[in-house]
């Protein structure tokens, strides 16, 4: 979903999209691994490798860095 915004984004703002290949959705991709019913968020998933995560929910870098 990050990406479909992030392309949607650019477009709005007359941007080149900054990414090639094929991209992967990774929240799906850990509920098709899994058998989970509905998508698993990153720090849900984080906090079942004993992580707690970095900063603050949905600041790109903490993401990143989580």
């Amino acid at each position: 979903m990050d990406m479909k915004v992030l392309k949607q984004n650019c477009m709005l703002n007359h941007i080149a999209f900054p990414f090639k290949g094929k991209l992967r959705d990774l929240a799906f991709e850990y509920k098709t691994f899994f058998g989970d019913r509905t998508l698993t968020g990153l720090r849900k998933a984080a906090k079942e490798y004993g992580s707690e995560g970095a900063g603050k929910h949905h600041k790109a870098l903490d993401d990143a860095m989580t």
